[in-house]
């Protein structure tokens, strides 16, 4: 085999070697960063008690956002003050005897 056809040998394998990882970046799964927000503590100070979103007796309290999303907690109205709620677990049968 000649000099000329060993070296266009090479240069053809490393294109193709190329190529594949061209084709394989392009078929990558690329995550987008998620949106950073500045915490609520550098925010403007709080000056007032977190919102309510509330019916009648039975409510939300945010408390803080992750990203667009409210966290907070269940909040029951007794005796015209918002009260957190808690929950309890109960066994029930199932089938009746």
């Amino acid at each position: 085999m000649s000099l000329q056809k060993k070296i266009s040998l090479v240069v053809v394998w490393v294109l193709s070697i190329v190529a594949v990882g061209v084709l394989a970046h392009a078929q990558a799964r690329v995550t987008p960063a998620p949106r950073q927000l500045p915490p609520l503590e550098t925010a403007a100070p709080r000056l007032q008690a977190p919102a309510i979103i509330a019916g009648n007796d039975l409510g939300f309290r945010v408390e803080s956002h992750k990203g667009t999303t409210p966290v907070g907690g269940l909040v029951v109205r007794i005796n015209g003050q918002w009260v957190e709620a808690q929950f309890s677990v109960v066994a029930k049968r199932v089938t009746a005897q």
